[in-house]
Order: C-alpha cells, then sequence, then structure tokens
C-alpha cells in the first residue's frame, strides 16, 4: 500500500525509483499562430424552425390552458402557481414589462406583504364559486357581466335616464339578477350565458392538423426553416433567466423602500 496521499511529484519519483514505474506523460499540443481551432458553436448546429415554433406554441397553449382549467375548478394552489410560470413569461417579452410587474406584485402580496389570512383569502378568492363544478368564472369577468346587465338597464330607460336613475340601477343589478336567475330555474327556462357565439372551427381545425402530420411539424428535423420566423427558438423563457434574479431583487428593494414601479 503507498504512502502517498495524493498523486503528485513525490509519489511519481517513489514509483519510478522504488519499482521502476514508468509513467509516460502525453507530450503538450503546440499551436502556431496558422492553427485553426474550431470550437462547437451552437450556430453551427442547424435547426428546425418549424419544430421549435410548434414546441413554442403547446408551451404557451398548455400553461393557457391549465391557468382557465384552475379558475373553473376554483383551485386557487393551481392558480398561484401558472402565476409563477406566467411571470416567466412576460418576463421574457420584449415590448413590455407592466404584466411581469402584476405578477411580481402578486408574489411579493403573497409571500410578504399580506397577513396569512389576507393571503389566503387573496389566493381562494379570485373566482366566482356560486356555479357548478368546473363552471367557475374569474370575478373580473362576473364585473363584466354586471356591467352588461347595468348597460341594458340604463338603455331601457331611454329619456328618463339621469344620475339618481343610473345610480338606483346599479345598487340593485345583482340583486335584479339573481331574482332572474331564481325565477328561471324555478320555471325551467335556459339561462342565458352571456357567451360569445362563434362560428364552429371544426373543419377548419382538421385542415390545419392534416398540413401539420403532413409536414412532421412534430417530428425534429435539422434545417427546416421558417422565412417570417427564422432562428425561431423553442423556449424564450430560458434565454431570458440570467437576468431574472436580478430583476426581482431590484423591484425587492423597490418595495423595501415604498417605491413601486408598477
Amino acid at each position: 500500500m503507498s504512502q502517498h496521499r495524493y498523486n503528485g511529484k513525490h509519489r511519481q519519483n517513489h514509483e519510478v525509483q522504488s519499482h521502476d514505474l514508468v509513467i509516460e506523460e502525453p507530450e503538450p499540443r503546440r499551436y502556431s499562430r496558422t492553427t485553426e481551432v474550431s470550437m462547437p458553436m451552437d450556430t453551427d448546429v442547424l435547426q428546425d424552425d418549424i419544430y421549435n415554433y410548434q414546441c413554442n406554441f403547446l408551451q404557451h397553449r398548455l400553461l393557457y390552458m391549465n391557468f382557465i382549467d384552475s379558475i373553473s375548478e376554483g383551485d386557487g394552489d393551481r392558480i398561484m402557481l401558472c402565476w409563477k410560470f406566467l411571470l416567466l413569461n412576460f418576463y421574457a417579452d420584449k415590448g413590455s414589462t407592466k404584466y411581469a410587474l402584476e405578477a411580481l406584485f402578486l408574489q411579493f402580496q403573497q409571500h410578504a406583504l399580506l397577513t396569512p389570512r389576507q393571503a389566503y383569502r387573496q389566493r381562494w378568492n379570485r373566482g366566482n364559486n356560486k356555479g357548478d363544478k368546473g363552471k367557475n368564472v374569474p370575478l373580473d369577468l362576473e364585473i363584466e357581466h354586471n356591467n352588461n346587465m347595468l348597460k341594458e338597464a340604463v338603455r331601457k330607460m331611454r329619456s328618463n335616464v339621469s344620475f339618481n336613475a343610473v345610480n338606483r340601477a346599479a345598487k340593485m343589478v345583482k340583486i335584479a339578477a339573481e331574482t332572474v336567475d331564481k325565477v328561471a330555474h324555478e320555471c325551467e327556462i335556459m339561462k342565458r350565458s352571456w357567451k360569445h357565439f362563434t362560428k364552429c372551427t371544426k373543419s377548419d381545425l382538421e385542415k390545419v392538423v392534416q398540413v401539420l402530420l403532413k409536414q412532421d411539424a412534430l417530428v425534429e428535423i435539422p434545417g427546416r426553416s421558417y422565412r417570417h420566423f427564422e432562428n425561431f427558438k423553442r423556449s424564450h423563457v430560458i434565454d431570458k433567466l440570467s437576468g431574472l434574479c436580478k430583476w426581482i431583487n431590484k423591484h425587492k428593494h423597490g418595495m423595501e423602500m415604498h417605491s413601486k414601479a408598477r
């Protein structure tokens, strides 16, 4: 057993002198001024813009579907988790940062600014939970429905419209809506959904799917490119993560100094 702990100069001399072991060292590689060293660069790798575009689209679409489904189910924890991923996407957007600031401020409220009781209420009171299972709507959408009913009431006033009349209508619009819904339920009348009627797009979607399958859009084939989406990235989030922590710490300091850019 060797007495030397590390494979250093003394151990090598000991092995040569005591055990006649010859250690062959590799010759150092020498470069001349004219020697060209080829380093692997990301730009040399052939990309597949078509495949990258589909992956990027699926990333955004699945996140949006998960967010809408969490609201429909009234799952507050999943809503907050989706907001964290939305924060990354908003931050990666070059056009504007206002949505990223709103998403970041929401995380500040959940983890620091609000009390545990207030944070729990904010997390679980983000939708109208009075509907059936899986049919909850966001609170801002419910307000839009109330605004539509108020506008309809104001239009029916015609020449009798006044400030006091509109004020009375605004106070009774929610009670009137609940009364109408109750009467409609007892009389088995179809309830108004307030959804926009859209044309069926089944045939158009089938054509798009056939084109995507024919082009192998979900199979990575290096070398394919889009003319209008040249060098399209598979994910715009990854390239922006380097400055994310610095950006968050900047706004954390702004919150400590009672100044916030929102």
